[in-house]
């Protein structure tokens, strides 16, 4: 169908769907549309990673980083992080993992705790650990978000993602999304 401008100002012979993708971006929507998920990035890690350690010294999490380019920098990012902690017990053990936006910290620190109990299958724990948080990056440039983790209370101790502390649960994965959402 061919499209018509119709006398009255209308057009017709437009269909759903006719557009590219790419074709209108967040700054072409009219305002007051903000809240809208404009586009998603996860990274997902399904090895191991460990760390022995009574550094309360933060580390990267191996392979637990995702990027994102905003399309405006009045954007917002949420990033929801999923990890799955296995530890060896001590007698108290406190881990935490922060976010980190480039260099900067965007979030605290989320403690995680792994108490000794008289329980002999306690190292085969495999723990889930959620951090969800809101970022104003406040640029339109690739923004690269990453997970670190440090001993909390300096007792020496091992700390798992994706395996529990005596390796009898492996087969799991942890993510990392970040979501952007129009300012």
């Amino acid at each position: 169908m061919a499209l018509v401008l119709n006398g009255s100002g209308t057009i017709s012979g437009i269909t759903a769907g006719g557009l590219p993708d790419g074709v209108i971006t967040a700054d072409d929507l009219a305002s007051g549309v903000g809240g809208k998920v404009l586009q998603v990035v996860s990274t997902t890690k399904t090895d191991t990673w460990g760390r022995n350690t009574s550094s309360t010294d933060w580390a990267d999490v191996t392979g637990m980083s995702a990027s994102i380019t905003p399309t405006s920098s009045s954007s917002k990012v949420l990033v929801f992080v999923d990890l799955k902690i296995g530890m060896l017990p001590t007698t108290e053990n406190r881990i935490k993992f922060r976010v980190l936006r480039n260099a900067s910290n965007i979030g605290g620190q989320a403690i995680a705790y792994h108490y000794q109990y008289q329980d002999n299958y306690q190292d085969r724990l495999l723990l889930p650990s959620i951090l969800i948080m809101q970022d104003s990056p406040a640029s339109a440039t690739s923004t690269t978000y990453k997970v670190q983790h440090a001993n909390h209370n300096a007792v020496t101790s091992t700390t798992w993602i994706n395996r529990s502390g005596d390796n009898e649960v492996s087969s799991t994965a942890s993510s990392i999304t970040l979501m952007e959402i129009a300012g």
